[in-house]
């Protein structure tokens, strides 16, 4: 259409993706938000080990795959799953990213997860200068500074963002 979008993008052109692939009925789409949510405690496993180890990535997968919440909105057709998937593999591509030599790439990527995360549900813009000044943050007193970190996680957020501006 022609019009300024009213509400974000990403979800209706996911679902419109779905149905012009199989078709136009309720379960496809359902069906694949229940494997966006089953990825979601995949991630929430791989976090956990990142955070506090094997007891507690068990205990954050047991916990997310338990929610009732997530589970109810992953069978309705909702953006809900597609913001905890994209927050969730934001979180844990940063995370990565603190780990690599080569950070710029994995903090661009983090960023512009972030980036669809919202144009999913735009107030996830306000993680992105979090998530940047976390980037940037000297980690240990023998680290500096870290601006291209941020720098990365802002311009990989504005990247996934400006489609959607340009065209409104």
């Amino acid at each position: 259409g022609t019009e300024v979008f009213f509400r974000a993008p990403l979800y209706p052109y996911i679902l419109g993706a779905i149905y012009r692939i199989f078709g136009t009925g309720g379960f496809t789409p359902r069906l694949i938000q229940g494997m966006i949510g089953a990825a979601s405690v995949l991630l929430l496993h791989r976090i956990g080990l990142r955070v506090g180890g094997r007891r507690a990535a068990a205990v954050a997968a047991l916990l997310g795959a338990l929610c009732w919440p997530l589970i109810y909105f992953d069978n309705e057709l909702l953006t809900t799953g597609t913001e905890v998937f994209l927050s969730l593999a934001a979180i844990l591509v940063l995370m990565v990213a603190d780990e690599k030599a080569r950070r710029f790439g994995w903090m661009l990527a983090g960023g512009m997860i972030i980036g669809l995360a919202a144009v999913t549900r735009p107030n996830m813009l306000l993680f992105c200068p979090a998530a940047a000044a976390w980037a940037a943050w000297p980690v240990a007193r023998r680290h500096r500074w870290r601006p291209a970190a941020a720098l990365a996680v802002v311009l990989g957020t504005a990247l996934a963002v400006a489609p959607v501006t340009l065209r409104n």
